[in-house]
């Protein structure tokens, strides 16, 4: 069993810039179909398999004979998850795991019900993203609890099966949403901290890579071989940045960077 597990974290994906409308923060999440499909093709040729949550939680009780595990996350419910991802990713034979902030479901450029049930259909799993896609840390202890419950709820009422993943939405996590889904019944909690999981990790907070449009090929490469080098301690700031800060702030100084640096 290999000693390491990245989770990739995908976001909008897209066939030509333009081809969807998106909000100045989401842009910099957004990467073309050609770049997607290159890095599947990385992964498939490099022998990486793709994981499934209950092969996730077979590989995290250190139970798992896959050599070589990856997993494929998509945040945000975008319409470009039905469009694009879902091809790609069953021509490979590849699975994925797809989180839906349930009160966008069915609004403009996001995926409606019975996607979401296409979706399943063809194989690939479904989590929360959250209710309203706003950050938690800013909320309440029964505000938290009650915006977590709903988004589960809904979603097992709509499509008619447990739902056993939770995405933190904008990656502002705390240990008190470690305690809120675990009452609530979930199974895993992904977050936005960068790094690589081991077996024995806290299922309750695993790391992700985040894949931007930025993200040069050799650098991709590298991440999912487990060597993130100085990438990690940045994300690592970024992480503590979010825990500490409002998220006002914290957006109030992303759009300063972006507008500094373009991107």
């Amino acid at each position: 069993m290999s000693p390491l597990l990245p989770i990739l974290n995908y976001h909008g994906i897209e066939l030509r810039r333009g081809e969807y409308p998106w909000l100045q923060e989401e842009t910099p999440y957004v990467i073309l179909t050609d770049s997607f499909e290159f890095q599947l093709d990385y992964i498939a040729n490099e022998g990486f398999t793709t994981l499934s949550e209950a092969g996730l939680g077979t590989w995290l009780d250190g139970k798992s004979s896959v050599r070589k595990p990856i997993m494929l996350t998509f945040d945000d419910g975008h319409i470009s998850h039905l469009d694009h991802v879902m091809r790609a990713l069953t021509g490979r034979q590849m699975k994925g795991l797809f989180f839906v902030p349930v009160a966008h479901v069915g609004q403009p450029g996001h995926l409606d019900w019975s996607q979401l049930k296409e979706i399943l259909a063809a194989g690939f799993e479904i989590g929360s993203h959250g209710y309203r896609h706003i950050p938690l840390s800013a909320l309440t202890h029964h505000e938290l609890w009650k915006e977590t419950q709903k988004s589960k709820k809904i979603l097992e009422d709509k499509l008619g099966l447990e739902i056993k993943s939770y995405s933190v939405p904008r990656g502002f996590y705390q240990l008190r949403i470690r305690e809120v889904t675990m009452e609530l019944g979930f199974k895993f909690v992904f977050t936005s901290r960068f790094d690589v999981n081991q077996p024995g990790q806290d299922p309750w907070r695993l790391n992700r890579i985040a894949v931007k449009k930025n993200l040069g090929f050799k650098d991709f490469t590298r991440f999912v071989s487990g060597d993130l080098g100085y990438k990690r301690l940045v994300e690592r700031a970024k992480e503590g940045l979010r825990r500490f800060v409002r998220p006002d702030i914290y957006d109030a100084l992303a759009n300063f960077k972006r507008n500094l640096t373009h991107g």
